[in-house]
């Protein structure tokens, strides 16, 4: 059997039926929804511009861990060459019997070519004195030494 004839609720202690719950609670929501979408809608856009603040930031790095990259690949092709060039610019004096030696090698690595100048004396017959120079790009290199024999 229902319960009729409730009176509204006028103090805490009064009680209440459903009709006057279902009320407060539908009012409740009303007021409750827009903030709570509003809310979620702030927080939505605010986790949006980190993750894309996140995003350009990942790829700026990778864009400049790339280029480093293909510089430090670049350098390593033209230190190639060089040692290319030096090597050949060596052995263009090997045999000659003169107390002065100049050399000149061309080298290349992949698509980099480099030259390289050297000259040779003859300090003694059991000693000679070197220098030599390579040049590729930007790059350049050289070097000093001293032979001796008995």
């Amino acid at each position: 059997m229902p319960f009729s004839g409730a009176r509204a609720v006028v103090t805490a202690t009064d009680a209440a039926d459903t009709g006057q719950v279902d009320q407060a609670l539908a009012t409740a929501n009303a007021y409750a929804d827009p903030g709570d979408r509003q809310t979620r809608a702030r927080a939505q856009s605010y986790a949006d511009q980190k993750l894309a603040k996140v995003s350009l930031d990942l790829f700026s790095l990778r864009r400049e861990m790339d280029d480093r990259f293909r510089t430090v690949n670049t350098r390593l092709d033209l230190v190639g060459a060089m040692g290319s060039a030096m090597s050949q610019m060596a052995f263009s004096t090997q045999g000659i019997d003169s107390p002065n030696r100049l050399g000149v090698g061309l080298g290349g690595y992949r698509d980099h070519a480099a030259l390289a100048v050297g000259y040779s004396r003859q300090l003694s017959p059991h000693a000679s004195l070197t220098f030599g120079a390579a040049l590729s790009g930007k790059e350049s290199s050289g070097g000093v030494g001293l032979g001796v024999g008995w």
